[in-house]
């Protein structure tokens, strides 16, 4: 009979003890608000956590590109938007110098307007964002233009690579404006205007400067494009990270209200075990008086 009391003793500990276990866990989870405490515990949901975490990593990768990406373009707007302005100023000088006629004090201030406009152009074509120039290719440490005085003419020091930075896993954009190909006719035009000497010449320069106009339009036109493009790509790359954060979550977390109720419920029981385990107890050392 002692050998039976002994192990109803024994498996009343354990259960305590088992019941106490489930308890400390339980606190754990509410105190943490996370499931896993060790790779032990669940090392599927462990591998599990550490696919999504590096899902996460790399969409957060992208989605900072994409704000880099947009800063870069709203840049290029700025600089082309002030540029255009310039080239329409001076478009509308070299027509209204060819409808009207000009002395030569008034012709000869005419062509110094088309050089302060030219130098306005250089230095925006020259602009910067943290420290790299925009419109110099890959060449962003080297002022892209130059304007000579002897000749009188501009050079361009950059190259025409393309600048492709990664938004996605598939997809990609280019987002620099090749300068080059962009500036060099509006430079060529303001330093014809420069050195017009008679009526023709200015039509010759306000046919080119109308030109150059057109290709800034749709310079312009392209960079929207693709900064609509980027700032999809962001509004994606957030939701895409709300969703993998609600995984992470979802296979990380503890769900407090539920993880509170079993608590309170696991306690209870504990109360139990304890109070049958007293009542047995007691009755054993009231058998083994008799």
């Amino acid at each position: 009979m002692r050998v039976t009391n002994r192990k109803s003793v024994d498996n009343a500990l354990e259960y305590i003890q088992e019941n106490i276990e489930r308890i400390d866990l339980l606190r754990i989870h509410v105190g943490s608000t996370k499931i896993i405490q060790d790779v032990s515990d669940d090392p599927t949901a462990v591998s599990a956590s550490l696919s999504i975490k590096s899902s996460i990593a790399a969409n957060k990768t992208y989605i900072n590109t994409a704000h880099t990406t947009n800063r870069w373009m709203d840049i290029n707007e700025m600089a082309l938007s002030e540029i255009e302005k310039l080239a329409m100023q001076a478009f509308n000088k070299a027509q209204s110098g060819v409808s009207e006629v000009l002395d030569p004090t008034s012709f000869q201030a005419l062509k110094i307007e088309f050089k302060s406009i030219l130098n306005q152009v250089i230095d925006l074509a020259n602009t910067q964002h943290e420290g790299d120039y925009v419109f110099a290719g890959t060449c962003s440490h080297t002022t892209p233009f130059t304007l000579i005085e002897s000749p009188f003419s501009v050079t361009y020091n950059g190259d025409d690579n393309e600048i492709i930075l990664n938004l996605g896993p598939s997809e990609n954009v280019t987002v620099n404006v090749n300068g080059q190909a962009v500036f060099r006719e509006l430079f060529n035009s303001l330093i014809s205007g420069t050195s017009a000497v008679d009526r023709s010449d200015l039509e010759i320069t306000a046919g080119d400067l109308k030109n150059a106009l057109d290709t800034l339009r749709q310079t312009r036109t392209i960079n929207e494009a693709k900064q609509r493009q980027v700032l999809s790509a962001i509004v994606q790359g957030e939701e895409t990270d709300l969703s993998l954060q609600a995984l992470l979550s979802n296979n990380e977390d503890v769900r407090l209200v539920e993880a509170l109720r079993n608590l309170q419920q696991q306690e209870i029981v504990y109360q139990t075990v304890l109070e049958v385990a007293s009542r047995t107890l007691t009755s054993m050392n009231l058998f083994e008086m008799m």
